[in-house]
């Protein structure tokens, strides 16, 4: 299992967004305003029966940003209730 977990995205839930955007363009990056955190996964697959195992209520949903790469996203929350994502880095054949 610790090979399920390839990367860890910094994404920022915060109470005023504006002032937060102002914060990171004055850093010069204003893509950074709305940051949350999320999993990139090896195996989808693994990730839900893992989910199902402990008892967790997940969702799956499926990306597919170009014709040619499709990938799958397990969204489960945290025991305080914040959404986490376990983001497939493997595209789908």
């Amino acid at each position: 299992m610790n090979d399920l977990i390839t990367k860890l995205v910094p994404i920022l839930h915060v109470a005023d967004p504006d002032t937060e955007r102002r914060f990171y363009e004055q850093l010069g990056d204003p893509a950074a305003a709305g940051l949350t955190w999320q999993l990139g996964i090896s195996d989808a697959d693994a990730a839900i029966t893992a989910c199902e195992r402990a008892g967790l209520p997940f969702e799956v949903t499926v990306e597919r940003p170009r014709e040619d790469w499709t990938y799958r996203i397990v969204k489960v929350q945290s025991p305080n209730g914040m959404e986490v994502l376990l983001e497939e880095q493997a595209p789908l054949v």
